[in-house]
C-alpha cells in the first residue's frame, strides 16, 4: 500500500480571469449578477455539480466551486463494430473540469474565475473580460521600463492574425513601434516588490508574467496563495493604467447585437454618402493579390458584370441599378472575384468585406468612432485619434513634409488628370498618368534633377480614398526595389511600352530612364490638395478622415522597411 503524505507541497501555475459584469447576458432585472452567472453555469451541458470548499480557503472572499463533466461516445466505435467479429468493449470517454468563482464580499462588480481543465473555460469564455490580463499588467509596470519580452497581436490593416514578436532586448510599452496593432498577449518581467503583492516570494529580481484575457505570473503557487493572488489583482486596479490597445475588434459572439446595430447604421450611412456622390474605394484584405490581379468580376443575383480595379461602390450601385430597399442585401450578397491572367481565382469575398469606412455613432463628447475594415468593426478610443494627429505632427520634425521645386498650383475646378497634364511640357519631367504597365501605375508623374528622382502620386483631397494611394505607393516601391536589384525587367518593359504609346512624353533613352532609378536618390512623393488649404503638418485634427491619417501612418512605417523607400509628403496649393 502506498502512503500519501498530505503535507507534501502541491503547487501549480494559476491564471486568473475576470467576469465582464457589463455583458447584456448577465444583466437581468432585479437579479444579482453573481447569482445569474451561477445559474448560467448550472444550466450548461456539462452537468455542473457544486463542491464544498474548506472553511479556511478564500475566507476573505465569497466563493463557489463547480465540478463539470462530460461523457462522449467514442466517435468511431459504431463504425468499426460493423467489421469486427466481436464488438469493442470500450466505455464512453469522460472529461472532468473544475471552475472556481471568487468575488469580494458584498459587491459583484469584480468576479474572478480560475479554471482547471477545458470544460470550465468553455463554460465561462463568453463572459470573461478579454482585456483583463493586459489591464492588470499595464498597471504594475512602469510606462518607460524595459520589461516587455514578447507580444502577440494582429494589425488593423493586414490579414495576419496572432502574429508573435519576440524582442532581442527588453522593450518598454512606449517603445514598441506597432502602430495600429491590437495586442492580444504580452509577456513581461515583473519586479520582486510587485510579486510580493501577489503573495509570491522569490530570491530572483524578476519573474515572468503572461497577460492576455487572463493574468498569470509564471510560477507555481500553493492553493493557499490564491487568495493573495486575487488581493494582488485588487491592488493593481487601484494603480494608474496605461492604454495598451487604442482600438478593439468587436467579436462576433460577444458583441453580436452591437455589430448588427452598427452594420445597419453603417449601411444607411453608406447609402447617404453614395447619394452625395462620394467615391468609396473597394479593396480586398489581401491587397497585394487583389491589386495585381488581371481582371475582376462582380456577381449579384446570378448576374455577373466585368469591372476594373478602380470601380467604386457608387459605380457598382449604378451598374446593378440598386435601390435603397435592396442596398443592404446587395452589400451582403454581391461577391467580387479577381482572377490572374490564366483565369485562376485570386481573391473572392462579399462586397461588404471590400469596404473600408469609418463611422461615428452618437454626437458631441458621447460620439464613439468605429472603423469597418475587411468585414470587421473596430471600436476606436479617443487616444487612438489623438495618436494619429500627434504622429502626423511629428513628421514635420522628421522632415517628411517637404516642398519640391516647381510644383504647380491646382485650380479649384480641375480634376486629377487635368492637374497631372499641367506638367507635360516641363523639362526633366515625364507624365505617366493614366498609363499602366502590367496593371501597375508607376506614379502620376516623374521629376528629376542631378541628384534626386521624384515620383509623384497625386490625390484630390485627404479622404478615405487615400488608402488606395498608400497601397499604390508601397506596391510600386517594392516592385522598383526588386527591379533595380535584379535585371530591371519591369522598368525596361515599362519604358518600351510607354514610349510606343506616348512618344512625345518621354525623350530620353531606355538606358537613361533605367539609370534614373539606379543612380539617383528615389523619393516617393505622397501629394494631395485640400481645397481649403488647411495644412496637414500643422493641424491634422482639422482633417476629418481618420482612415486617411491611419493609411498615411501605416505607409510611412512600411516604407521604412524598403532600402530605397524614402517617402515624402507634399501638400499641393489649391487656387
Amino acid at each position: 500500500m502506498t502512503n500519501t503524505n498530505t503535507n507534501d507541497e502541491v503547487k501549480k501555475p494559476i491564471a486568473i480571469y475576470r467576469i465582464n459584469a457589463q455583458l447584456k447576458d448577465l444583466i437581468q432585472e432585479n437579479q444579482d449578477i453573481w447569482n445569474v452567472l451561477q445559474n448560467k453555469i448550472k444550466a450548461s451541458k456539462y452537468n455542473a455539480e457544486e463542491k464544498v470548499l474548506k472553511n479556511d480557503f478564500l475566507a476573505g472572499y465569497d466563493s463557489k466551486c463547480y465540478k463539470l463533466t462530460s461523457s462522449n461516445e467514442i466517435s468511431w466505435k459504431k463504425y468499426v463494430d460493423k467489421f469486427l467479429e466481436t464488438p469493442l468493449n470500450i466505455p464512453n470517454s469522460h472529461n472532468s473540469s473544475l471552475l472556481l468563482l471568487i468575488k469580494p464580499k458584498e459587491q459583484t462588480e469584480d468576479i474572478y474565475a480560475i479554471v482547471f481543465g477545458n470544460l470550465a473555460y468553455f463554460v465561462i469564455q463568453s463572459y470573461i473580460d478579454v482585456n483583463f490580463g493586459l489591464d492588470i499588467l499595464s498597471r504594475i509596470i512602469e510606462p518607460d521600463s524595459n520589461v516587455v519580452k514578447s507580444s502577440k497581436g494582429q494589425n488593423v490593416v493586414g490579414s495576419t492574425q496572432g502574429q508573435l514578436s519576440i524582442y532581442r532586448q527588453l522593450h518598454s510599452l512606449s517603445d514598441i513601434e506597432d502602430f495600429g496593432r491590437i495586442f492580444q498577449e504580452l509577456n513581461a518581467s515583473i519586479k520582486k516588490d510587485v510579486l510580493e503583492k501577489f503573495g509570491i516570494s522569490t530570491d530572483k529580481n524578476f519573474k515572468n508574467c503572461c497577460a492576455k484575457s487572463s493574468f498569470q505570473i509564471k510560477t507555481s503557487i500553493l492553493p493557499e496563495t490564491i487568495e493573495k493572488y486575487i488581493t494582488g489583482c485588487e491592488y493593481a486596479k487601484t494603480l494608474p493604467a496605461q492604454l495598451i490597445n487604442s482600438s478593439r475588434k468587436l467579436e462576433a459572439k460577444r458583441d453580436r447585437e452591437l455589430i448588427e446595430k452598427l452594420k445597419e447604421k453603417i449601411i444607411k450611412q453608406l447609402w447617404i454618402n453614395l447619394n452625395l456622390e462620394s467615391n468609396i474605394d473597394l479593396c480586398h484584405r489581401e491587397f497585394d493579390k487583389y491589386i495585381n490581379a488581371e481582371k475582376y468580376k462582380c456577381c449579384y443575383k446570378k448576374i455577373t458584370k466585368d469591372i476594373i480595379f478602380e470601380t467604386s461602390l457608387l459605380e457598382l450601385k449604378n451598374t446593378f441599378n440598386i435601390q435603397e430597399n435592396d442596398f443592404g442585401k446587395f452589400l451582403q450578397l454581391a461577391k467580387i472575384t479577381s482572377y490572374d491572367e490564366s483565369d485562376n481565382l485570386v481573391t473572392q469575398d462579399k462586397l461588404l468585406n471590400h469596404i473600408f469606412m469609418e463611422y461615428g455613432d452618437g454626437a458631441g463628447q458621447d460620439e464613439q468612432k468605429y472603423f469597418m475594415l475587411n468585414g470587421d468593426i473596430y471600436k476606436l478610443e479617443n487616444t487612438f485619434i489623438e495618436s494619429l494627429n500627434n504622429k502626423i505632427k511629428n513628421y514635420k520634425k522628421k522632415n517628411i513634409f517637404i516642398d519640391t521645386p516647381n510644383l504647380k498650383r491646382w485650380e479649384r475646378n480641375k480634376h486629377e488628370t487635368d492637374y497631372n497634364n499641367l506638367f507635360k511640357n516641363d523639362v526633366n519631367t515625364i507624365v505617366i498618368h493614366p498609363y499602366k504597365h502590367k496593371y501597375i501605375e508607376l506614379c502620376d508623374f516623374i521629376k528629376y534633377d542631378d541628384k534626386n528622382l521624384y515620383l509623384f502620386f497625386v490625390k484630390d483631397g485627404f479622404e478615405g480614398t487615400i488608402r488606395d494611394l498608400s497601397y499604390q505607393i508601397f506596391n510600386t516601391a517594392k516592385i522598383i526595389e526588386t527591379d533595380i536589384n535584379s535585371d530591371c525587367s519591369f522598368l525596361k518593359g515599362f519604358y518600351n511600352a510607354f514610349k510606343k504609346l506616348h512618344s512625345t512624353n518621354i525623350i530620353i533613352t531606355q538606358e537613361d530612364f533605367v539609370n534614373l532609378f539606379k543612380t539617383k536618390n528615389i523619393k516617393y512623393i505622397f501629394s494631395f490638395r485640400d481645397k481649403s488649404n488647411r495644412k496637414l503638418e500643422k493641424s491634422p485634427e482639422l482633417f476629418a478622415s481618420n482612415i486617411a491619417k491611419f493609411s498615411l501612418i501605416d505607409l510611412v512605417q512600411k516604407m521604412n522597411m524598403i532600402d530605397n523607400g524614402s517617402l515624402k509628403i507634399q501638400q499641393i496649393t489649391s487656387i
